[in-house]
């Protein structure tokens, strides 16, 4: 009986310590954003909001250690196709998670989600991954490329006869320009896509000049959306032809274009104006630590903390369960900035679309809150065959 009670208690003494090792072992993140190239800035954001939610857990998700591997996918598919190969293959992480570009998550949500690795990814969301294409290894906590020109097409419809389309000319672009088409109510007079690499818009603004729509509809990454906006504000455009937007104006890029922004009308999920206690409380503590605005970017990679967090603890930082970490994530979380972040049938988010203009009061800028579209799902759910 000794013998036997010597031998139960060695078993449980070795089964505590190796949950105590497990729980110990830091696990392992691989972050991947596009630091370098357009949409550095963007990059930037959604890191900084990640890393918001570490510091204010001690480094911590679910109250596990983890190990975030940073990458910069430096805007380019073939950079973060490498990256992915040595973050599964020699790192050996289970999740992955930022991704900013559209072009960058059309070339890794194969390679990853085919691995059964996680994705959470924090700013792209082009359709075809939304649509037939899904995985339920993939999780989005910003908002499907299509939602934030949709709820700009329906804030223009009735207002505005007809609007030229411009957009750059990748998986982004043309989402973008399709959600504006899909809830527009007027007439499309014409569509220019241009490259990404362009940064004068002299030719496309002289074509506005000369078409004399009502209204423009534009979308490209912030360095180049902001080059527009300055040649279109030059130009002497801003005040007769309005101009509608997505993806380069928020809080953050405001400040740099000032007059340049007064009055266009712009889609997100997220910026300063929305007026909730969780929405404050992000704005608050970014700008203490950051010392600068954060834009929807952040928020997004802020979320996408607080959706690991919550899964982390739900499966007690055992995330090599696969399917119990997969329903853990699906389950959504608490404490989001849009209160519950809770998902569709393909895994991004039903949440409330806004439509913001910038505006100017006294010597300074904001973004304002237009129009609310709550409950909004994306419009590829239908085409993904998860429940």
């Amino acid at each position: 009986m000794n013998k036997l009670l010597s031998t139960l208690v060695f078993t449980l003494g070795l089964a505590t310590a190796d949950a105590s090792a497990f729980a110990q072992d830091p696990i392992k993140i691989g972050y991947i954003g596009d630091f370098t190239g357009v949409a550095g800035a963007l990059a930037e954001d959604q890191y900084q909001g990640f890393q918001l939610f570490l510091d204010q857990h001690d480094g911590k998700l679910g109250g596990y250690s983890v190990q975030i591997l940073k990458e910069d996918s430096q805007w380019k598919p073939e950079v973060a196709s490498q990256l992915v190969e040595k973050l599964i293959e020699k790192d050996k992480v289970p999740i992955i998670t930022g991704i900013t570009g559209s072009n960058i998550m059309m070339a890794v949500h194969g390679p990853i989600t085919e691995k059964k690795v996680f994705l959470i990814s924090s700013g792209a969301g082009p359709s075809p991954v939304a649509g037939k294409n899904c995985s339920p290894y993939a999780f989005y906590t910003a908002r499907q490329a299509n939602q934030i020109s949709e709820v700009v097409g329906r804030y223009a419809s009735g207002k505005y006869k007809n609007v030229m389309i411009l957009a750059a000319n990748y998986q982004a672009g043309k989402d973008v320009a399709a959600g504006f088409k899909r809830t527009f109510d007027g007439t499309i007079i014409e569509e220019n896509y241009t490259a990404l690499t362009q940064p004068d818009f002299s030719a496309e603004i002289s074509q506005i000049q000369v078409a004399a729509p009502d209204a423009v509809f534009v979308f490209f990454p912030p360095a180049l959306g902001i080059n527009f906006a300055r040649q279109y504000y030059q130009a002497g455009l801003t005040s007769t032809i309005p101009l509608l937007t997505t993806g380069f104006l928020d809080d953050q890029t405001l400040p740099s274009l000032k007059e340049a922004a007064v009055g266009l009308h712009v889609g997100e999920f997220w910026m300063s104006a929305v007026d909730t206690p969780a929405s404050k409380a992000l704005l608050d503590a970014f700008k203490k630590k950051f010392n600068r605005m954060p834009a929807a970017y952040a928020a997004a990679g802020y979320d996408s903390a607080v959706l690991l967090d919550a899964a982390i603890r739900r499966v007690n930082g055992n995330v090599s369960d696969q399917e119990a970490f997969r329903a853990a994530l699906k389950e959504g979380a608490d404490g989001s900035i849009r209160g519950k972040l809770r998902f569709n049938n393909n895994n991004f988010p039903i949440q409330s679309m806004y439509v913001f203009e910038a505006a100017k009061d006294g010597n300074d800028y904001a973004m304002k809150l237009t129009e609310a579209f709550p409950d909004q799902q994306d419009s590829y759910h239908q085409d993904c065959p998860l429940k």
